[in-house]
């Protein structure tokens, strides 16, 4: 049994595209073996997400609000592992996933289990976008951080809709004009469809976080 947890994030430089369509798992094949069957690398960040976020939400909270790549985030990853190998345990196997994946699942599930937390994001005050600024690592969700900051409330009715429905493609095109204002003027960054609602997911659990510290 083993976990591998990838924490490189693609970032593509060129034509400024954010793909509007919903969101649809179109990853990379990672291995379940106790499955006796491949399952996609989000499949089983799903799982395992999930599963950690029920047992351990400290842990999984902290993952999900430090920045990538920053200290904070590197000492929560170390955490996480464990936690990710005890969730392996009951199904056997091993599994290689990818930290923005995991951040994804683990925010929405959060906030599923902590109530009236999407409530708190929907009513919050908007932050006006601002460009972002450089190309790194972290851009795409930095990305969606700022949009989200700037339609909250659309944020939080996009989550409340069934992935890969048209209800949750037109909350995305709702936001839009915050992620079209918060685009970097250096580069565009590309998406694949899947990883959309993760990363609106994990801006919404920050927003939602920091709510809860003020």
């Amino acid at each position: 049994m083993s976990v591998a947890v990838q924490t490189a994030c693609g970032v593509a430089a060129g034509v400024a595209s954010i793909l509007a369509g919903a969101a649809v798992a179109q990853t990379a094949p990672g291995h379940f073996s106790a499955y006796g069957r491949t399952m996609s690398r989000l499949e089983a960040s799903q799982g395992l997400g999930r599963c950690v976020a029920r047992r351990e939400p400290k842990v999984a909270s902290a993952f999900v609000v430090a920045a990538g790549g920053s200290d904070a985030d590197k000492a929560a990853g170390t955490k996480l592992i464990s936690q990710l190998e005890n969730c392996m345990k009951a199904v056997g196997g091993s599994a290689t996933l990818r930290a923005s994946d995991l951040k994804g699942v683990m925010a929405e599930a959060l906030l599923k289990e902590q109530a009236g937390s999407l409530d708190k994001v929907r009513m919050s005050t908007p932050v006006p976008a601002q460009r972002l600024v450089g190309l790194d690592k972290d851009a795409k969700q930095r990305l969606f951080d700022c949009a989200v900051r700037a339609q909250p409330s659309d944020a939080a009715k996009m989550l409340d809709q069934k992935p890969e429905s048209p209800e949750e493609a037109a909350q995305f095109r709702a936001i839009m004009p915050a992620l079209q204002a918060c685009m970097p003027a250096e580069g565009g960054l590309t998406f694949k469809p899947f990883e959309i609602r993760l990363l609106v997911a994990v801006a919404t659990y920050r927003v939602a976080n920091q709510l809860v510290g003020a």
